[in-house]
């Protein structure tokens, strides 16, 4: 057990336990290729982006990821200003005609 002393806060750690829930979470990912998308579906994906960091919206981003995790597809990559990496939840609507 290891002990940290962060902004006056003490706080216990137990390392191979958070080790083993990160490696499950990771298990859990289901990567895709995202060069598989249609070209249109890569550029609005690179280009439709938010980036909590800059706290602007569509300044896109790099080394785009698409993946699965839990039935929902998430896209990952770093944000084309700060580099700071960015994931998004891909929601696909349908309209009624």
């Amino acid at each position: 057990m290891a002990v940290f002393r962060s902004s006056n806060i003490l706080a216990n750690y137990n390392f191979p336990l958070i080790a083993s829930l990160y490696t499950m979470e990771a298990m859990k990912k289901q990567y895709l290729n995202f060069d598989d998308l249609e070209q249109f579906d890569q550029e609005f994906f690179i280009n439709d982006s938010w980036c909590n960091h800059c706290y602007e919206a569509d300044l896109g981003i790099i080394e785009p990821k698409i993946y699965i995790l839990d039935e929902k597809q998430y896209l990952e990559g770093n944000c084309k200003v700060c580099g700071k990496k960015q994931t998004t939840e891909i929601v696909v609507t349908y309209l009624n005609d």
